[in-house]
């Protein structure tokens, strides 16, 4: 059996392609899937489409790769970089969209494969490929964004397209479960003859005794409050610091907060820390192995996620698996957000604030918490009990690479 597996080129599997060595980074429901197909009878092929906007990737040509521990023949195609800047934004968009088409077309035919797996960055061609050959295509998403809500409304021209692309007669749609309301975007974009699953991410915990020094700098007296994940505005990463620098003047030298992540908005949090001259008490970084990261669960007090789209990521998982004392949003009924996160975690497991941008509010729950330690207790109880719905990685990808040779098997 043959398999098309199309996904964008994630950052996290760009350090593979660049070093033609399997050393995937990030992304492990992607990464971790393409090793399970990759280890099967599968003959496995791969097409990862370069989004400039999502990607570093600088190579101006297609490269096929043979990747060093990874048995599977990989194609890596150019992102709009390739074409001269007069050529305008929009302009380069369109042809990197038809050279990524066009390219997966002609695979297809050469390939022939028995089974079309593609995410949806490259939802036009798995449409295309959907709706016009008899070959069965898996339907790939990773959660739900408010662009990809914005088409089930709009009158735009391209949405009309994508809306139409999203009710192809795709054969499945494996959908991640992330709290950004994707039952409700499902139930709206995709057709009703087609079979969705709906899965949540696995976690997997390092042993105990795994110890290291990395964190060795903070004072184990203080409250630690850890935030991991992206520092975007979409992720809350400043509307924490700014909690925390109010809670840091109430209570000088009692706590602490504790940073790991990297995005746009690193310079600016690294310039509130010293305006605010609490170097002391943040410690802010980044690119951190996962076994480190998951020592950063262990050595602190309560965990803090602002996600404005859903607190149900891998870092937020792991939290929760690791049972800590977890702070995020309430639900947000108006755009589904977190809906089903409430029917996963009881309102006694989780302490929640008004929203990720009432930094009273956040504030207030912070201190509550550095002044109770007990609670603190009482929450880490209540959420080892919840976290037994997150599946391990291993039951996680199991239970997709079924519904993938399930397909295989009833052709």
């Amino acid at each position: 059996m043959k398999v098309l597996f199309v996904t964008r080129l994630f950052s996290g599997l760009e350090s593979t392609a660049k070093s033609s060595k399997w050393t995937p980074t990030g992304v492990p429901t992607i990464y971790k899937i393409i090793e399970r197909i990759a280890n099967s009878p599968i003959q496995l092929t791969l097409i990862w489409t370069a989004k400039d906007i999502y990607s570093s990737w600088s190579e101006k040509n297609n490269l096929r790769l043979d990747i060093e521990g990874l048995n599977a023949d990989v194609y890596v195609l150019s992102g709009g970089k390739k074409y001269p800047e007069f050529f305008g934004h929009k302009l380069r968009l369109i042809f990197r969209e038809l050279k990524h088409i066009f390219f997966t077309l002609r695979m297809y035919r050469e390939l022939k494969p028995d089974l079309i797996y593609i995410d949806n960055a490259n939802i036009y061609v798995g449409a295309l490929l959907a709706r016009f050959t008899k070959t069965p295509v898996v339907f790939r998403v990773m959660g739900v964004y408010p662009s990809m809500k914005n088409v089930l409304s709009s009158n735009r021209l391209i949405h009309k397209l994508m809306f139409w692309c999203y009710s192809s007669p795709y054969r499945s749609v494996i959908c991640t479960q992330d709290g950004s309301g994707v039952e409700q975007w499902l139930g709206a974009a995709i057709s009703d003859s087609v079979p969705t699953h709906v899965l949540v991410n696995g976690v997997d915990l390092v042993p105990e005794n795994a110890n290291t020094n990395t964190f060795s700098g903070i004072n184990s007296s203080k409250t630690v409050f850890l935030f991991v994940g992206k520092l975007t505005a979409a992720k809350g990463a400043m509307e924490f610091l700014k909690g925390f620098i109010v809670l840091q003047e109430k209570h000088p030298g009692k706590v602490h907060a504790l940073i790991i992540g990297t995005g746009e908005l690193s310079g600016e949090l690294d310039q509130q820390v010293k305006i605010n001259n609490i170097e002391n008490d943040v410690t802010i970084m980044s690119h951190l192995p996962h076994s480190k990261i998951m020592e950063a669960y262990k050595i602190s007090d309560v965990y803090v996620s602002l996600n404005r789209f859903g607190n149900l990521s891998v870092a937020n998982l792991e939290a929760m698996k690791s049972g800590m004392c977890v702070v995020f949003p309430k639900s947000q009924l108006d755009s589904f957000v977190d809906l089903a996160t409430d029917e996963l975690i009881p309102v006694d497991a989780v302490v929640r604030i008004n929203s990720t941008d009432d930094i009273d509010d956040l504030t207030k729950a912070l201190e509550c918490l550095h002044l109770n330690p007990d609670q603190q207790k009482k929450y880490r109880i209540k959420m080892t009990k919840v976290a037994s719905f997150i599946p391990s990685w291993n039951e996680r990808i199991e239970n997709e690479f079924n519904i993938l040779n399930q397909l295989l098997e009833d052709l």
